[in-house]
């Protein structure tokens, strides 16, 4: 009689158990992620520059903002190239990987000319990529497709066809996934469309759905309206030209396609003029 009590009680507790873990299980798969999508629009920290600042004041602008995007909290990075000044600087490099590790959002990261050893061949591309990860990146991001790519290959000073044949051929499948997807697609170059890459880039971008076209390399903010796209050219962290200040831009895109995009100092109250 005891042993029959002694399993009914385990009986009675595993019962208890798996009743207590089945509420847990959700009934369906969790919807996906919606709402605003938050962009850090981030260019040129330039690493090594020493242009008006010493190596340490680089540093602590560097470390300033990795807080500041940190303090933001987007759902992902864009960061606009020109990583560092020196391409064959391995130390340089290395330390601007180690700085920028704490960011807590994935960031993409554009090749700049300053990124990238010239002339571009297929080793100096291999070289990039054995540090920053591959020069082409997309991702798929609440209903939007973002593209990174490298605007260092369409740039006047040249590159291995080939590369460029294999780059190109990937932008375009990117495109046509986007495209079938049904989701607009965001951007990304460190030399924008406007004057220094073939504009054929900017209509075949258009034509597969992209809204917006983020970039750096002029160190000063700017923003042109044309036909279907919007070109934003972000300030950087490390110079800019007279009246802008050193910042990030937050981007906020919203499921209609409207956005912001709000520049966030790296130095409270600090001035700035607006593009």
């Amino acid at each position: 009689m005891k042993r029959f009590f002694y399993y009914l009680t385990i009986f009675v507790v595993c019962v208890s158990l798996f009743s207590a873990c089945k509420e847990e299980i959700p009934d369906s798969e969790p919807e996906p992620e919606s709402g605003p999508l938050r962009i850090v629009h981030w260019a040129d920290p330039q690493l090594g520059w020493l242009y008006q600042a010493t190596y340490e004041q680089e540093i602590v602008r560097l470390k300033r903002a990795v807080e500041l995007i940190n303090e933001l909290s987007p759902d992902v990075v864009l960061l606009a190239g020109d990583m560092v000044h020196h391409p064959d600087n391995d130390d340089l490099i290395n330390a601007f990987l180690k700085i920028i590790a704490p960011i807590k959002a994935p960031i993409i990261m554009a090749p700049g000319n300053h990124d990238i050893c010239h002339p571009i061949t297929t080793e100096t591309l291999k070289r990039y990529r054995s540090f920053f990860g591959d020069d082409f990146q997309t991702m798929e991001l609440k209903d939007f497709t973002v593209i990174s790519a490298n605007s260092s290959l369409w740039y006047p000073e040249g590159a291995a066809p080939e590369e460029i044949l294999l780059h190109d051929d990937r932008l375009k499948a990117a495109l046509q996934n986007a495209q079938r997807k049904e989701q607009p697609i965001v951007m990304m170059t460190h030399i924008s469309p406007l004057f220094d890459i073939p504009k054929s880039y900017q209509y075949l971008a258009v034509e597969y759905g992209a809204f917006l076209w983020l970039s750096g390399h002029w160190h000063c903010s700017y923003r042109y309206d044309y036909e279907d796209i919007t070109i934003l050219i972000a300030e950087s962290t490390s110079a800019n030209d007279t009246g802008f200040p050193l910042g990030v831009r937050l981007l906020t895109i919203y499921p209609d396609k409207s956005f912001d995009w709000d520049l966030v100092p790296l130095y409270p109250g600090t001035t700035h003029k607006h593009p």
